[in-house]
């Protein structure tokens, strides 16, 4: 027979079975966590370098500006010279900068480089004096440069053209042989943009005794040694142009071969008066 069930005493209430607690509505359940397994590593490339980073979007259409914001600490490449394999070589030596600007590059705040290669120019001669009148009509900068690649092999004809380009618009041209040459010139042109003109002059000496040594070491065989001691002999240039070969021969140092050159140099006419005539 089965068991009688006992009876409860009277005024006790029933016991309710204890219920989990509810999950949370964005856990998932353990079951599936375990299946899904520890998270994954971001993705590597098979040579073991970082994944490539998503490219940047492109720059913003719109019309072209004159100027660029940033034209005083960077050079500012317009996008139609993204290509160009001469932008990749002036990166990490000047701060460069993409911008929608209306010439090639911008060195400076109204310094403007327009870019062109002599077998492009063959192809389309008519580009180049389009590109240059725009910016020469606009009055929007100081300064425009002509950067020719020289890649021609025989490069007289495209550059003439060039050449007569630049002239009649009055701008600056600079030929270059080859894209690592075209990087340097555009480096430079950004390094001195705030350099002062006379920096790019040559020194002149205002010492007399300096002068006098550069213009006598000019004279073959005449070193700086014999140019002091001719200083120190004679005293001034028109009194060693008065001496005659025998005094300069008793300056220590000087034997005859420079007595000679000495005399050819000071004494002789530089064209000889029947130059050109047939004897």
């Amino acid at each position: 027979r089965p068991p009688r069930p006992v009876p409860r005493p009277a005024g006790r209430p029933v016991p309710r079975p204890k219920m989990p607690p509810p999950a949370a509505k964005n856990s998932a359940p353990p079951a599936a966590a375990a299946a899904a397994g520890p998270p994954r590593p971001p993705p590597v490339a098979k040579n073991g370098a970082a994944p490539a980073r998503p490219a940047a979007p492109p720059p913003a259409s719109g019309p072209a500006e004159w100027y660029h914001p940033k034209a005083s600490e960077s050079v500012i490449v317009a996008p139609r010279q993204d290509k160009n394999p001469v932008v990749g070589l002036i990166r990490g030596r000047v701060p460069v900068e993409m911008g929608n600007i209306v010439p090639d590059f911008l060195v400076g705040k109204a310094n403007a480089v327009l870019f062109i290669g002599l077998r492009y120019h063959r192809l389309h001669p008519e580009y180049l004096g389009g590109r240059v009148k725009q910016l020469r009509d606009s009055h929007k900068y100081r300064l425009i440069t002509i950067l020719c690649n020289v890649d021609l092999d025989d490069p007289a004809g495209p550059l003439e053209g060039i050449t007569t380009i630049a002239y009649h618009n009055q701008c600056s041209m600079l030929c270059a042989w080859g894209n690592e040459e075209c990087a340097k010139y555009l480096v430079t042109l950004k390094s001195y943009e705030n350099k002062p003109a006379d920096l790019l002059q040559g020194r002149f000496e205002t010492d007399h005794a300096v002068r006098l040594t550069e213009v006598l070491t000019t004279i073959p065989t005449v070193n700086k040694t014999d140019a002091n001691t001719l200083m120190g002999q004679f005293g001034s240039l028109k009194d060693i142009m008065a001496a005659d070969g025998k005094d300069l021969s008793q300056c220590p140092g000087i034997g005859d071969k420079k007595q000679r050159q000495l005399m050819k140099a000071l004494h002789e006419p530089f064209f000889s008066a029947d130059n050109g005539k047939d004897e």
